[in-house]
């Protein structure tokens, strides 16, 4: 099996397809240098995002029906970090996701929690530990409101008794980098062992135009197109592993809804590899067809996709390598980035953690988002949230931090922590991240 092939190669896709490799994607890719040894226990580990790219391929267009290529495909997949966020400019489009923030209703009918400048029962932030010349601005103006997790409406919509292991998504509202697909990662634990729950969210008015069931039977692989009551209609896709390697179950399962307003919800649900390289569960750890589907019909998906813009694929490199930033004493488990996108996940003994950054041009919207936000001495403004928890993610947080630099550029920093750890990355190390002198070399382009 040829090392280069991938999962847009199983997709037939043309070597100049915008949505195929690029140069910035391929180039800028790597694993820390025990990556060999510690192939086994690292299997999910940074697979959080990479997974996101590879089976959000899969809801858009089936694979070709060859099973070995499936699996190449997916293992191809998990080691790759989408990078598809870009650069928007133009206050309109961002208004209208603000807007459709407000009105997110959460799966039991409750308003989503509010998205402004300044949302009530927002916690106060003290000032950057570096900018003791800052000034103006208060640290109520100095904090991010609540924002709109894509991996809270997942948690939302869970089986009873599946708990949550590990997350890291998209969020949505001012002051994050503007989406056109809101996409959450989770390891989760049914009782039966662990799994990968990828789930993405597009507008078909922009994505790539997707294929129903193949005609026919295909060795592997069983399809199955269902009509709902809403006029949509749901592909629930199940995958065997190869010949080779069969043990009897499906090696991953995905379901796809799209509804004729636009909407497309993809929701697959891989085996994970058991920690420290131990065998991997069996089939039974993997969610059901009948749990995906509920997952992917429910109405709360048709406002998060309200949140989302169209932004071109990103492809170019990195002007700026966050390997270079880690604090001192954490290892890179893995790295990928293109140049509006960058994530390590960094690890300490049994600790790990996902630092992600985004980077783009911020328009009128978030300017005046950050309008009352304390002015550091060299003019950047800064928001932060320490250690703030991820709404119904079973005891996640996370920690920002969103930097206006002068010339424009909205940079964001944020730290994933898993439930149950201790924190990895404090406010301070990330601020360190986000407001390094090195992202001087940023091109506003």
């Amino acid at each position: 099996m040829s090392a280069r092939f991938d999962h847009d190669d199983a997709h037939g896709r043309a070597p100049g397809d915008a949505r195929g490799r690029g140069p910035g994607q391929d180039a800028e890719r790597e694993t820390g240098q025990d990556a060999g040894r510690d192939a086994g226990r690292d299997a999910g580990r940074g697979s959080e995002e990479g997974l996101v790219r590879a089976f959000r391929a899969t809801g858009e267009q089936f694979l070709a029906d060859t099973p070995r290529l499936v699996e190449a495909g997916a293992a191809r997949g998990r080691r790759r970090r989408r990078g598809q966020l870009s650069l928007v400019s133009g206050a309109a489009a961002l208004v209208l996701a603000v807007g459709a923030l407000t009105a997110v209703a959460q799966s039991d009918g409750r308003p989503a929690p509010a998205v402004g400048p300044a949302a009530s029962g927002t916690a106060p932030v003290p000032p950057s530990a570096g900018a003791s010349g800052a000034s103006g601005g208060s640290a109520a103006d100095a904090a991010l409101p609540e924002e709109l997790h894509t991996v809270s409406v997942v948690g939302r919509l869970l089986p009873p008794g599946v708990r949550i292991l590990s997350s890291s998504g998209s969020t949505h509202g001012p002051g994050t980098v503007p989406a056109g697909e809101a996409t959450a990662y989770l390891l989760v634990d049914n009782g039966h062992g662990r799994s990968g729950l990828t789930v993405s969210v597009t507008d078909t008015r922009w994505a790539e135009r997707a294929g129903g069931c193949p005609t026919g039977q295909v060795a592997g692989r069983e399809c199955h197109q269902v009509p709902d009551a809403d006029g949509g209609t749901m592909f629930v896709n199940t995958w065997l592993p190869p010949s080779s390697g069969a043990s009897g179950g499906p090696a991953f399962r995905d379901v796809r809804r799209e509804d004729p307003g636009g909407l497309r919800v993809v929701v697959h649900s891989s085996v994970e590899a058991a920690p420290d390289g131990g065998p991997a569960p069996g089939p039974e750890s993997l969610l059901t067809p009948e749990q995906l589907t509920a997952v992917a019909a429910s109405p709360a998906w048709r406002s998060v996709r309200e949140a989302l813009v169209q932004v071109p694929a990103d492809t170019r490199a990195p002007d700026v390598r966050l390997t270079d930033l880690v604090p001192a004493g954490l290892k890179v488990g893995s790295y990928s980035g293109t140049w509006s996108e960058q994530l390590v996940v960094l690890v300490d003994g049994t600790r790990e953690v996902n630092l992600v950054v985004q980077v783009a041009k911020a328009d009128q919207v978030t300017r005046s988002w950050f309008a009352q936000a304390p002015v550091r001495p060299d003019g950047s403004r800064v928001r932060a949230a320490a250690d703030r928890p991820v709404p119904d993610a079973q005891g996640a947080t996370e920690t920002v931090v969103a930097v206006l630099r002068p010339d424009g550029l909205l940079l964001r920093a944020t730290a994933f922590c898993p439930a149950g750890h201790d924190v990895l990355l404090t406010r301070e190390q990330v601020e360190a991240v986000a407001l390094s002198p090195t992202w001087s070399a940023l091109d506003a382009r």
